[in-house]
């Protein structure tokens, strides 16, 4: 009897682990078959989402060359340091550890340990970092810490074009200069790379299923060389003169080319660490300025475009204090009379002024704007400056006046050089370039603002101001140089200050057929010189010389031969309503 009931016991046991069994497993396999049938993509991509991670691949940028062919910018090899973000006190500590090893910027380590704290699965740690940085951070034998090879833009010759170029950021989007207004053509296009994990969160496989495609190279107009001895002279000049800052351009006048331009400070466009956003500014073409009496070579060119004056008859300089308007006007040196030569030489602001009142205001407003003040060149950078030209409607009692001498207008120093290549190019405006080959842009229109016999006499009296006016700092052995010099008062809290001042000297060489224009603008000397003949016209000096040199122009035998000759003849100054010899 008790068999009976133990067997029946075991036949009820075995029959409720059965139906158990049955039960387990029809839900299992309803489980299974809602996921892998009924919710097989939702699961899937919920899968993928966990064990899979898509990244962008940084393409290689095109190239930036010099007009010879010497490298500016390329794109060299890197790694992108990244984070999974399994647990958040042990990706803190990897975090940390990471930070005594390498340079996190105060900023990025805050942002990182945000993100950890929000719970984000993925965080870039460290872009574009070098393989000495990378193997520091793999030295700490992290658990949660990866790295991806990727593209880094590099500059090989640092500083040097820095304003030209501009930068990247970690993105590889141009920021500033070409790298910003060629992004497009630059940049190429992004690939992608997929990143699988195993159920511990392991990366087991990193594989590119997009493949970058690489940008298009740029060449420049830029000569490196001339850019190294540009960049070299302005710093040299700033610190010098104790200045806040400066800027060279050199050109070729008859083609528009840019060789060089630099600007003081600057900066390295390696470390955006130090991009400081006033070392970031392009002097050239952002720095508006009145450009004082520089001004005074498209005065004159208008005048002796329309008036028609006489050469050869004297202004009288009213000895250097004249009353116009209410307002007195002053020269440096208490002259007589000059002639209309002599008033450039020298510098005159009185002659100038009594110039330029013989033209009506609409006529010398439109030549100022064919000379292309108010407007932008059109340099293939971004943030150029139209300066401020104002229309005669809205001009005061004494505006012409003050206009003709280089006040209350603005320029920039490449609108500057600009309209003196005017007179270099016998007339005939060239707009400036800095692209030598890629993409197609907008046709230069070249452009007649005067005619060749004021282009000529304009010569004449440019290289005057250097043989025996106030630009003779200018003058280099060899070669005839035509020039203006520039002292400009700057303006301080709605005052003309007698302590700052903007110093600037521009020319070109030689002057029968220019080869090289070139400009210099010290911003507020503070060495105890400020005059533009003394300050910027030795460093044009020094950057001619040494860019004639470096391009193998040499003068000719005959050309030495009459400037010897031109030194050594008497050049004296009469007395009474004489003017000076000129020969």
């Amino acid at each position: 009897m008790i068999k009976t009931n133990s067997s029946q016991v075991d036949k009820n046991r075995l029959i409720v682990l059965s139906v158990f069994i049955f039960l387990w497993f029809f839900i299992v396999m309803g489980r299974l078959f809602y996921v892998q049938v009924l919710n097989a993509e939702k699961f899937k991509k919920i899968k993928t989402r966990q064990n899979e991670r898509i990244i962008k691949i940084s393409p290689e940028r095109g190239y930036i060359y010099d007009r010879y062919g010497k490298v500016l910018a390329l794109t060299a090899q890197s790694y992108s340091i990244y984070l999974e973000n399994r647990d958040k006190k042990e990706s803190v500590n990897e975090i940390k550890r990471i930070s005594r090893k390498v340079y996190f910027p105060p900023d990025t380590y805050k942002k990182i340990l945000k993100r950890i704290k929000d719970g984000r699965r993925f965080i870039w740690v460290l872009r574009k970092i070098d393989e000495e940085e990378k193997e520091k951070i793999f030295s700490l034998e992290l658990k949660n810490v990866h790295a991806i090879k990727d593209k880094k833009r590099h500059y090989p010759n640092m500083r040097i074009g820095c304003h030209i170029l501009g930068t990247v950021n970690v993105d590889n989007q141009g920021l500033e200069g070409v790298e910003r207004a060629f992004d497009s053509y630059l940049k190429g296009k992004q690939g992608e790379a997929i990143i699988k994990q195993d159920a511990r969160r392991k990366v087991y496989e990193a594989r590119i299923i997009k493949k970058p495609e690489k940008g298009e190279s740029l060449v420049l107009t830029i000569d490196l060389v001339l850019q190294y001895i540009a960049q070299r002279e302005i710093k040299r000049a700033v610190k010098e003169n104790k200045a806040i800052n400066g800027t060279i351009i050199i050109m070729n006048p008859r083609t528009g080319e840019i060789l060089a331009m630099a600007s003081y400070p600057d900066y390295n466009p390696n470390n955006l660490k130090t991009l400081v956003k006033d070392r970031r500014k392009n002097l050239a073409i952002e720095l508006n300025y009145e450009p004082g009496s520089i001004f005074k070579v498209i005065t004159a060119s208008s005048v002796l475009e329309k008036a028609r004056i006489d050469l050869l008859k004297p202004i009288y300089c009213e000895d250097g204090r004249f009353k116009y308007r209410g307002e007195v006007f002053t020269d440096h040196t208490k002259y007589t009379y000059l002639s209309p030569k002599e008033i450039i030489a020298h510098s005159s602001n009185i002659g100038t002024i009594k110039m330029a009142l013989l033209l009506k205001a609409r006529d010398i407003y439109r030549y100022e704007r064919s000379f292309g003040i108010g407007r932008k060149t059109g340099i293939e950078l971004p943030g150029e400056s139209p300066g401020i030209l104002i229309p005669p409607k809205r001009w005061s009692g004494v505006t012409q006046a003050s206009m003709a001498i280089g006040y209350g207008l603005l320029t920039t120093p490449l609108q500057m050089l600009t309209a003196l290549n005017v007179i270099a190019n016998d007339g005939y405006l060239v707009p400036p370039t800095i692209v030598k080959k890629g993409p197609e842009i907008k046709e230069r229109k070249v452009r007649k603002v005067i005619s060749l016999k004021t282009a000529r006499i304009m010569k004449k009296f440019l290289k005057a101001v250097v043989e025996y006016g106030t630009g003779r700092n200018a003058g280099i052995d060899g070669f005839y140089v035509a020039g203006k010099t520039g002292t400009a008062r700057k303006a301080i809290n709605g005052r003309y200050s007698t302590k700052h001042y903007f110093s600037s000297f521009m020319g070109f060489v030689p002057v029968k057929k220019p080869i090289l224009s070139i400009i210099v603008v010290i911003n507020d000397p503070q060495n105890g010189k400020y005059y533009g003949g003394e300050v910027a016209a030795p460093v044009f000096k020094i950057v001619a010389e040494e860019s004639l040199r470096h391009l193998g122009i040499f003068p000719s035998y005959l050309e030495k031969k009459k400037i010897i000759f031109a030194k050594a003849e008497s050049i004296g100054e009469k007395k009474g309503n004489e003017t000076i010899k000129i020969n």
